[in-house]
């Protein structure tokens, strides 16, 4: 009985043992993993410092190229008139471009303040002043613009400001929104159709095609320009231009909005794929030229001598 018991015991020591061994290893295995996916994490962590940055602004990287270009220009004995223009050009900002001779200088007086100053420290928490315009005031803006396109208006930013008594005025400075303010909201939260496609300002489609006739008289007036091989100081000296033009004044509502509308520039703000829909098309620019019982016409002529313009009125006579 003795010697079973013996054996048992040794059995239950070796198992005890091996389990060990085993979980020892696994635990080793364990710690690897655990090593490693530290290791990953923190070289993304260092690459993230290193490389990426606030939209518009300097990654860690190009923060420390901008010191070490300082303290080489520095070394060299050079004045420091034209350096930040110098730094600032070999920079690249955050989603690309250079960044502004102010901003390089602004960065080095941060620099120089900063005792604990490292490439990448910043305190985006905190940064720029808090949004004063309200979410309603925001949304009442973007709503009044896009119903002021699709009547056939243009939404430009006196119409808007016009429309908007209350949303259009800063509740600080008592004042109407700047451009800026007002054109980032129809640029983020105006759209055509699709409120994930927002407005842009882009081109319109407008493409006007030039007669084959009309490019060989474009061509014959060239020839006949260049063969008289005058000087520039020759047609500074003698020659006048002048055109007797005319414009068509509304004199109704109705006429002035289709005038509005066939005056649209070349940009607008417009979704992507909506620049076929009708209220992102030119108006009929006809009606900028005929003269109607609500219009009236208005004869002047521009006169350009010697680098002096002039705009007049012809007499009444004359225009008649």
């Amino acid at each position: 009985m003795s010697c079973v018991r013996v054996c048992v015991d040794g059995l239950l020591s070796w198992l005890a043992q091996a389990s060990c061994e085993r979980f020892a290893g696994g635990k080793q295995h364990l710690i690897f993993g655990v090593l490693t996916s530290m290791v990953d994490s923190q070289q993304e962590l260092l690459r993230s410092a290193w490389l990426v940055g606030k939209t518009g602004c300097l990654p860690g990287r190009e923060q420390a190229k901008a010191w070490a270009l300082r303290e080489v220009w520095r070394d060299d004995g050079e004045a420091e008139y034209g350096m930040n223009d110098y730094i600032a050009d070999k920079l690249t900002k955050q989603g690309g471009g250079s960044p502004e001779r102010g901003a390089v200088r602004k960065f080095f007086e941060k620099i120089d303040d900063d005792a604990d100053w490292f490439p990448g420290k910043g305190n985006y928490e905190n940064m720029g002043r808090p949004t004063v315009m309200t979410g309603q005031q925001r949304a009442a803006i973007a709503r009044c613009a896009m119903i002021m396109k699709k009547a056939g208006l243009e939404p430009t930013y006196p119409r808007i400001i016009a429309a908007c008594p209350n949303a259009g005025i800063n509740s600080e400075t008592k004042r109407p929104w700047s451009k800026k303010t007002v054109y980032t909201v129809l640029q983020e939260d105006c759209y055509d159709d699709d409120p994930f496609l927002p407005w842009e300002c882009k081109a319109r489609y407008s493409k006007k095609a030039v007669t084959t006739l009309m490019k060989k008289r474009r061509l014959d007036f060239a020839d006949y320009v260049l063969a008289m091989r005058h000087q520039c100081i020759w047609f500074f000296s003698n020659l006048v231009w002048t055109d007797l033009c005319n414009s068509i004044i509304p004199l109704s509502e109705k006429k002035a909005n289709e005038m509005a509308l066939a005056r649209k520039g070349k940009k607008g703000w417009i979704s992507p794929g909506s620049e076929m829909d009708n209220v992102n098309l030119p108006g009929n620019p006809e009606v900028l030229k005929q003269k109607g019982w609500d219009t009236m016409r208005v004869w002047w002529f521009p006169m350009l001598s010697r680098g002096k313009l002039h705009v007049d009125a012809p007499p009444c006579s004359i225009a008649r």
